[in-house]
């Protein structure tokens, strides 16, 4: 059961690299779910503009001056010197924010109008230790973006429902094991105490890492369904995987693995981490950049020593609990952009064998 409250102050932490255009649609649909709600928060919102062009910060400069005579809505821009990631412009919003409830947002985000309403009865936003995860949809369409995270065998962050048909009415609250970085809700303690995002990461995995984290330090991850935004997924990097995506994201997963990790998953994950290895390196011949791979091995032995510090601290916390939602939220299904759709059919037959033959270790499961 969740419980009814009330809280006064909230501010919205976004990171803007060439997206002033978006803003302009978010902090408009944040005014609207704002007037929805009878203002039932003093609202905050804070731009970290992570060295955009000249041209779209003036863009966004004008975009703020629309909402200048706006009482209930104050907004600041903090603008960097050089592009510190999503992850580290996230980190600046959340340190200088000025109310402990935080959204963080992308700036392709546009709330749906009720959304600040149900967000204002929600009792555990009052309270540090949590995450909020909201349905994120498809932007112009009836199917999920996301609710939140899972993780794949390899280690990849998955997004739980993609591209399923929204059926609101037969979904109940359930904890998950991390948010969507697009957005998501939580106390400023409880981001600080957690980091809140690892800067190293730059950007992609973030915000899986940051839920294995949570979990191992007794937080917890809820997915409340009614909590509803539109996402224009794939503004800031598109959908395709270029080259700094890919080094990115393989990267981040093997950090998340040698790090965050521990026991009976990793050794259940082998043979998939080794055949995803494999088609990642085949992946990245075709595309014309193996180097890359070495690339990845290279900076993973160089940060070894940091890395294993860092879970050595991990490993003081309390692992039981992110165990049992990882028995919940793992899977050996593959839904990533790397593959196309004629290899995923591939990859998950190979994939299901690996989860017969480990299911001793590891009760993989099947789910959608």
């Amino acid at each position: 059961m969740i419980d009814v409250g009330h809280s006064s102050g909230i501010t919205l932490v976004t990171v803007n690299y060439n997206s002033s255009k978006y803003i302009d649609d978010l902090v408009d649909s944040v005014k609207n779910s704002l007037d929805k709600c009878g203002s039932c928060f003093t609202l905050e919102i804070i731009i970290v503009d992570n060295a955009s062009d000249y041209d779209d910060y003036h863009r966004l400069i004008e975009v703020i001056n629309k909402y200048s005579c706006n009482y209930d809505i104050s907004i600041r821009v903090i603008r960097n010197r050089k592009n510190y990631g999503y992850a580290g412009g996230v980190n600046i919003g959340v340190k200088v924010a000025s109310y402990d409830t935080l959204i963080i947002s992308n700036p392709d985000i546009i709330f749906r109008e009720d959304f600040l309403q149900k967000l204002s009865k929600l009792s555990i936003i009052h309270k540090p230790g949590y995450i909020i995860v909201p349905k994120i949809l498809l932007r112009r369409t009836a199917r999920v973006n996301s609710k939140g995270l899972r993780i794949h065998a390899a280690g990849y962050g998955l997004l739980r429902g993609l591209n399923k048909r929204d059926m609101e009415d037969d979904e109940k609250a359930e904890y998950v094991l991390s948010p969507h970085g697009a957005l998501f809700i939580s106390s400023k303690k409880t981001l600080l105490e957690l980091g809140p995002f690892d800067t190293s990461f730059y950007s992609f995995l973030e915000d899986l890492d940051l839920g294995l984290r949570a979990y191992l330090h007794g937080y917890k991850v809820i997915y409340i369904p009614y909590l509803v935004v539109y996402h224009d997924w794939g503004v800031s990097w598109g959908l395709k995987l270029s080259s700094v995506k890919y080094y990115l994201s393989e990267r981040n997963r093997l950090i998340i693995l040698t790090r965050d990790l521990q026991g009976r998953f990793i050794v259940a994950s082998l043979p998939f981490i080794f055949i995803s290895e494999l088609i990642s390196f085949i992946y990245a011949i075709r595309a014309r950049y193996p180097y890359l791979k070495a690339l990845i091995y290279a900076d993973l032995l160089k940060s070894l020593p940091k890395i294993l510090k860092e879970k050595k601290k991990l490993r003081k916390q309390d692992y039981q609990k992110l165990l049992s939602i990882l028995v919940k939220e793992s899977t050996w299904r593959f839904e990533h952009v790397i593959f196309e759709d004629k290899y995923v059919l591939v990859v998950n037959k190979l994939y299901r064998d690996l989860s017969r033959i480990t299911r001793f270790i590891w009760p993989w499961r099947d789910r959608p």
